[in-house]
Parts: structure tokens; sequence; C-alpha cells
């Protein structure tokens, strides 16, 4: 199983069933001008977006670029990142990288 968000509270609000996780689907980087995007998607095939410009964009492509992918997975880090500036994603990250 790739790696997931396992949400720690389930969204609700949407239809048709509760969304229990979601798996970055997509990122996309520019670095000038300095722009990332993450396209994630959910348990029932919902999807989310969320971009980042400027100096927050150029911090994780920076990040990114140097860091040691031995230890642990770029999507599990990039989950991770996600999850410390965006409250609603707070949950564990399960399975294995593909």
């Amino acid at each position: 199983m790739a790696e997931q968000l396992d949400l720690t509270t389930p969204e609700t609000f949407s239809a048709p069933a509760s969304i229990t996780w979601w798996k970055i689907n997509r990122m996309d980087m520019c670095r000038n001008p300095a722009r990332v995007t993450f396209h994630l998607l959910g348990t029932n095939g919902e999807e989310r977006t969320y971009t980042f410009t400027g100096t927050q964009a150029t911090t994780y492509i920076n990040a990114l670029n140097k860091r040691n992918a031995t230890v642990k997975s770029n999507k599990k880090w990039t989950i991770e990142q996600l999850q410390s500036v965006i409250p609603e994603l707070a949950g564990t990250v399960s399975g294995t990288p593909d």
C-alpha cells in the first residue's frame, strides 16, 4: 500500500462519505517565480490542492533538494511538511514508499 495520511478526525462535510485519508497525487514546483502546488487525492476520489508561493515555496524546494531520503521517503516528509502548516491534516502516515 502506498503512503497516505490517515486523518485523526475524518472530514465529514464531504459527500458521499467521510474522508479518512489523503494521498499525494501530484506535486508541481517552479523556482522562478517560487511556487509549489500539492495535489491530494482523498478516500472517495476527492481532490484538494494546496499552493505555496514566495519564501514558503523556496524554503520547501531548497529543503527537498538538500534532504537525504534514505531514512524517510519524500512523500512522507512532504506530508509532514504540509501538516506543519495545515492544521486539518492532523494524522499519521501509513503505508510504504512506492
